[in-house]
Formats: structure tokens, sequence, C-alpha cells
């Protein structure tokens, strides 16, 4: 029979031609049949044989099972609040993956340096820099740092978190795959696909470890629900690798291959990490809620990116080989000599752009020559017993396992055995999340802590324990006083008033950043210091009982999203000489705040102001970032002398 399209002569027994790929008979479509994997229609969420497409027939399944192996490890330790162990190990299963697959099929192409030097060092290396360098202290601190209190990103901040770092990163994780593919080796848009693949998930590793190292303070289980670690833990350590690759390979594959617009697959690939970025962003302020909404999106852009990259590659394929019949352009990676097919064993002649049993470019199958004597049931026009020569069904069957070489047992398209592959794959994993655990036991979890603060000077009474607080087992060094031996006056003249008659005075730079019916929080000029006030009716005439319940109340509510709270001690307290406020009592604390962002580290001051006579309390929270300047706690001590 002659093909449709092109008028190459074909034997009965053939369903796809081998010099265009288009389907010889009317009952198959060519979008079922994905060029690179011809056992899936185009349009499938099949992350294995997307991401990696020089799999040879059936082996999908045994990475598939390697990488939810380790997904269900990760699970295992999200179940015990462990983030830094569930995080590497989701994290690591898709570089492990993709790099065992590189050697199994052969696709080192004699340049195995170029390859882990650029595709997985390189990579690395840019998604620490750009977590280190871009992310953490300057824009996801404030970020952060207001979640807890709800508080919506400023425009300036959406606009950095949202499009310029998405932007450098789509950049950042374009660099090693370019580099990669510069080379004639692997000039080709199927290379360009698995290279990608191990760039975006070592990019991403190195993002998400960046970002999230103060997971790696400590080791034991979180304050919070385990889901929320769970859903952390899956969103960078499988979902992230999976958007970071999948924008890549859909800005690679037009610039390696022919049939797709450059500038279509630059935009769609950049579209994809602005919207994962803006929904990073928007979300963080909704605690465990945003966690979860957050997850969801990446998972929806996840597979806008799988079903992007798979149009896309067998879009380039079909066009390159019909390019190369108009003489528009040299089909690249045509076989040279016969080949066995690696996802149905059958014979491949010379120069031929597709398998013409089962339709699988040439180009995304490892090179496997035939043996020498020919011998081989399924050669096209033999006949077989799963596909006579001179009758073709009107339905064409599912496309048979790969066969084997005759006489030697090697298996078509491949290197390593099922047991191989998956033992390479859980050991990666296993020694990745024992030297997590190591580096974390290792460490040092000391966190500092603020100097006292009290109203009008230092504490001059301890009231006794036993509030149920969670207390550290090991309490954190204090850091070294604040200058406060020169008390400022405040400059601002505009008192801001709260309730009740209760007003603040900001201390100079520090703003109004979000108020109710009783309560104000005002930010520090750089964002990283907090004071949220709340005024209330108080129960009780005990300054130190009202702020441990207020302080129960706080850190028990799930949409903080605060985890590993630790107060100092036993609240300090004092009596004051002041019209609205007779009491105070203040404890140091310590927590995490979690997110896609990162985690950040918080230490702060909780504080209750009573009025005795008609029970009106003040509950005053101060916290900021471990990194922030001292001078910030004299402006939230004279802000609080305000209050006075």
């Amino acid at each position: 029979m002659d093909c449709p399209n092109c008028s190459t002569p074909h034997p009965e027994a053939a369903r796809f031609c081998s010099r265009c790929g288009t389907p010889l008979h009317p009952a198959i479509q060519r979008s079922r049949h994905f060029a690179a994997h011809p056992e899936e229609p185009v349009r499938s969420l099949a992350v294995v044989s997307t991401l990696m497409p020089h799999l040879a027939g059936g082996r999908h399944h045994i990475y598939r099972g390697a990488i939810g192996l380790a997904l269900l490890a990760a699970l295992i330790a999200a179940a015990f609040g462990m983030l830094s162990v569930a995080l590497i190990l989701a994290a690591i299963a898709l570089p492990a993956a993709v790099l065992t697959y590189m050697h199994d099929h052969d696709l080192w192409r004699g340049e195995p340096i170029s390859v882990l030097g650029l595709a997985l060092l390189t990579s690395l290396a840019l998604g620490v820099g750009v977590g280190v360098g871009m992310l953490e202290h300057h824009l996801t601190k404030p970020v952060l740092l207001a979640a807890p209190r709800h508080r919506m990103p400023t425009i300036a901040q959406v606009l950095e978190l949202g499009i310029l770092v998405p932007a450098v990163t789509f950049v950042a994780v374009l660099i090693p795959p370019v580099l990669v593919t510069a080379r004639s080796a692997f000039r080709h848009s199927v290379d360009a696909v698995a290279i990608c693949s191990l760039s975006g998930a070592a990019f991403s590793l190195g993002l998400s470890v960046a970002i999230q190292r103060g997971a790696f303070s400590h080791l034991g289980a979180t304050a919070g629900d385990p889901a929320h670690v769970a859903f952390i833990a899956l969103t960078l350590g499988f979902l992230q690798p999976i958007i970071f690759a999948t924008a890549a390979a859909m800005a690679l594959v037009p610039l390696r291959g022919v049939g797709v617009n450059t500038v279509s697959g630059l935009a769609k690939g950049l579209a994809l990490l602005v919207l994962y970025g803006l929904a990073t962003v928007l979300l963080a302020p909704y605690g465990t809620r945003g966690i979860v909404l957050t997850t969801l999106a990446a998972l929806v852009l996840g597979a806008a990116g799988l079903l992007g990259v798979r149009y896309a590659l067998h879009v380039s394929l079909l066009a390159e080989a019909q390019a190369a019949l108009t003489g528009a352009a040299t089909l690249a990676r045509a076989p040279g000599t016969r080949q066995v097919c690696a996802h149905c064993g059958a014979m491949i002649e010379a120069e031929a752009a597709f398998c013409q049993v089962c339709g699988t470019a040439t180009a995304a199958l490892a090179r496997h020559p035939a043996p020498d004597d020919g011998n081989t049931t399924a050669d096209v026009g033999a006949t077989t017993a799963a596909e006579p020569a001179a009758v073709m069904p009107a339905t064409p069957p599912r496309t048979p396992p790969p066969l084997q070489f005759p006489g030697n047992g090697v298996q078509v398209g491949h290197r390593l055995r099922p047991v191989t592959v998956a033992a390479v794959i859980v050991v990666i994993v296993l020694v990745a999340a024992a030297v997590t655990a190591l580096i974390v036991l290792s460490g040092t979890t000391g966190r500092t802590k603020l100097p006292p603060m009290l109203p009008g000077g230092h504490a001059e009474a301890t009231a006794p324990a036993g509030s149920g607080l969670s207390q550290p087992v090991n309490p954190p060094t204090a850091l070294p006083p604040a200058v406060r031996g020169a008390r400022l006056t405040l400059t601002s003249a505009n008192a801001i008033a709260i309730a009740d008659g209760i007003s603040i005075t900001p201390a100079p730079g520090w703003t109004l950043t979000d108020r109710g019916p009783n309560w104000v929080t005002l930010f520090d000029p750089n964002n990283t210091a907090a004071i949220h006030v709340t005024v209330k009716p108080a129960d009780g005439t005990d300054a130190a009982a009202v702020l441990q319940g207020d302080v129960n109340q706080l850190i028990s509510a799930p949409s903080t999203g605060l985890t590993n709270v630790n107060v100092m001690g036993a609240p300090t307290t004092k009596t004051l000489q002041s019209e609205k406020f007779q009491q105070a009592a203040s404890m140091n604390y310590t927590a995490d705040f979690s997110a896609q962002l990162g985690i950040t580290h918080l230490i702060g001051v909780f504080m209750e102001l009573l009025n005795t006579s008609n029970h009106q309390s003040a509950f005053i929270d101060y916290r900021e970032t471990s990194d922030v300047s001292a001078s910030y706690v004299g402006a939230a001590q004279m802000m609080i002398d305000s209050m006075l």
C-alpha cells in the first residue's frame, strides 16, 4: 500500500508510513499514538513518558513505580512532621530517575561531563543562587512575616515575586539546556526534552533547599498539621520540578526542532512560571488553606505543562519528517543501518523516520542495531502471531511489548534490568535522606531571642510556671542587649486610635499596614518586623493569666500557619503607674511560618497590658525575622510606652 501523504510504498502489515509517520489505515488516528511513546495518546498526563521520551516500551512502569515509592516515603516522613526529610525524598526522586534513565538508555552521547556538569550541577547551583541571592532575604521575608496576620502582599511585592522572579527563573532554567543542546550530539528536540527534565529537576532541588533551608534546623515534628508538611513537600519536591522542566522544554523544543513557533513556545514557558509565581505569592497569606490551594494550582499548571510539551514534541517530530521529504531539512537521527524498534521489536529500515508497526519516531529510540543473522519474528512483512502479513485488523491491536535480541537475551532499548533501575533510584533517594538527617542532627538548633521587653523599663517579677504552653528543650541563647541606654523620643505626633481611648504612636519609619475595629498592625520601614495590637475586654485581674489565655488561643488557631511555637518560660510581670493600664506581662517566643515561598524563623514577644479597674486589656504581638536590626526592639518598646 502507498502512504496517502507522501506515496511511499509499504507492505500490507505496515500501520504507519516510515517516511512521514502518517497512519496507513483509516482506523488509526495519529493523535492516539504519541510520536515518542505510541502506546499513549498525545493528550495524556503521563509524567514519565513525557519527561523521558527515549523510554523503551514497557519501561515507563518501572520508573513510575520507583518515583511513586520515593513519594510514598516522603508522605511517611511528612506524617511525622519532618519537612526536611520529606522535601528531600520528594525532590530527589525525579533527578535520580532521570539520571538513571539517561544511563539506562545510553543518552550520554559520549559526553557525560556535558550532561552532568551543565544540566545537573550548573542547574543545581543556579537554583541555590536564585533562592538565596534573590528570594530569601530581599523578597520573601517581608511576605512571610506578614502572612500569619493574613496581610496581602503589596503591589510591588506581587510584581517582584509574581513577575520579576519567574522571569529570572525562566532564564536561569533555560541556560543549562541551551548550552548542552548547542552541542551537535544533543541538538534535537527529543534530547532537548530529556535535558530540560534533568535541568528543571536539578534547578528545583537547589531552589527548594535554599528557600526551605529553615526546615533543616530541626528534625523533629512540627506543631502543625502533617498535611501542611505533605503539601509543601509534594509541591516543591514533585510538582515544581515538573513545572520548571516543562516550561523549559516548551521553549527549547521549537529552538531545536521544526514545526513549532519559537515565540509561542517562549511565551508559554514564561507564562507557566509567571502563573506559578503569582499563585504562590497571592495564596501565601492564607496559611494551611493557601498551601493546599497552591498545590492545586501547581497541579493544574504541571498538567498544562505536560500537555504543552507532548504536543510540541509530537508536532516537531512529524514536521521534521515532512521537511525531510520536501528537502527543506535533513532528517536528524535517522538510523544508518537496520535497527530494532525499542517499543514493538519490529525492524526499522535505514533512513526511516518512523517505525512502520507502532509509529515511534526513530529519533526517540535508543540505538540498537539489528541482529547480524536477521532472524527476528518482528520484521514487517513476516508472518507473526500478533500481526498477520496479509490481513490488517479493522481495529489496530495494542502495541506488543519489546522483544529481545535473538540468541543473547539482551532487551531492546535499554541496558539495565528492572530490579537494577529500581534499586539505583531507591538507593540514591535513601542516601540523600540519610545525609539530610545527618546534617540536620549535627547542626545547631539554638535560636536567638529578644531582650526583655516591658513598658517603662526592665522586669520586676516573674510569674509562676504552669501555663500549659510548649516549652523548648534547650532554651535559646539571648541576643546581646539592644542599645537601650539612650531612650529616643518618638517624632511622630499622629497617634493611631485603636479602640476605647487606647492609641499607639508609630516610631519613625513605621507605618500602619492593616487595621480592624479593635486592632492595628504596624510594620517597620524594611517590612522585616511587625507589631500587632488588639484592645479587648479581659477576664480577670491577673495580667499573666490573661496573657497565657490569649497566647494559647493564638497558637492553637490553624489559620495563622505558625509551627514550632516555643514560649520562653513563664510570663514576666510588672506593676505600671498609668491611668490606662496598671499591670503588664510579657514572654519571649520563637516560631516558624511555612509556605511554598519558604520557612521564616520568627522571634518575638507576647505582651499583655491590663487595666484592673475596667478589665480592659491590650494584647501585643511583636515579631521579627531573626536577622533584622536590633534597633527595632527599641522602636517597639517606644511604641508600647506610647500606649500608657
